[in-house]
C-alpha cells in the first residue's frame, strides 16, 4: 500500500473479522504500511497521528455471545490489541471495538469515537462549518 502525496483522510478504521485470524494479521499488516514513512520504514509517515480504530467484525458468531460448543473463539482479545496498539503508538489516538451489525453491537460507539477522534486531532474541521 503507498499513499500518494494528495490523500487525505481524518481517521482510518481498520476491520478485521473476529473469528479469522488471517484477517487480523492482514489489518495489522496495512496499519504497519499506513504509520511507515514510505522512504524510510524507521521513521513514522506522515499519516502516524490520524486517529485509527481496530474493528473486529462478527462478535455474534463468537463465544461473547454464544456458550454453546459451536461458537467461535475470538481470535485476539481486545485488551492485548489495546496493549500493543499502546506499545506501536504510544502518542497516537486509537482504539479498539467488537462489533455485530447482525445484532447491532459496539456500532454507534465505534462510529462516534471515529467522528470525535477526527474532530480532536483535525479541529479545522469543524470550523470549517
Amino acid at each position: 500500500m503507498r499513499y500518494q502525496k494528495g490523500v487525505h483522510f481524518h481517521a482510518v478504521i481498520f476491520c478485521y473479522d473476529t473469528t479469522d485470524g488471517t484477517t487480523y494479521t492482514d489489518a495489522v499488516k496495512l496499519y504497519k504500511e499506513l504509520i511507515a514513512d514510505v522512504v524510510d520504514s524507521k521513521k513514522a509517515s506522515r499519516f502516524a497521528k490520524v486517529p485509527v480504530a481496530f474493528v473486529g467484525t462478527k462478535l455474534d458468531l463468537t463465544d461473547f455471545l454464544d456458550s454453546s460448543m459451536t461458537a467461535i473463539p475470538r481470535c485476539i482479545k481486545v485488551s492485548d490489541l489495546r496493549l500493543w496498539l499502546d506499545k506501536v503508538h504510544k502518542r497516537a489516538e486509537h482504539a479498539c471495538f467488537e462489533t455485530s451489525a447482525k445484532e447491532n453491537i459496539g456500532i454507534s460507539p465505534m462510529v462516534e469515537w471515529v467522528v470525535k477522534a477526527a474532530l480532536r486531532a483535525y479541529p479545522d474541521i469543524e470550523k470549517a462549518r
